[in-house]
């Protein structure tokens, strides 16, 4: 049977004893990656779903830049004439 000698100079016990690092904080965050990567999977596979469907309506650029000047023209004078009011 093995014997080991232990070097105990300078050693202090401490009165509060050894504790657990306090782990809560780091398992928060870990279910809340695992909650925000289901609900990424989820709208993946439901775009993919959207995008496999023939009945699928497909815009182009162009439909949707002219949806947005409109949209960003109308912002535009509602904030003009909330100015002048």
């Amino acid at each position: 049977m093995a014997r080991y000698a232990f070097d105990e100079a300078g050693y202090e016990e401490t009165t509060d004893g050894a504790k657990r690092p306090d782990r809560s904080t780091s398992l928060k965050r870990e279910q809340e990656a695992t909650a925000d990567d289901l609900w990424s999977r989820g709208e993946v596979t439901h775009a993919l779903k959207g995008a496999d469907d023939p009945d699928t309506r497909w815009q182009t650029i162009e439909e949707v830049i002219a949806r947005v000047d409109a949209k960003l023209l109308s912002l535009r004078k509602k904030t003009q004439k909330a100015l002048r009011d």
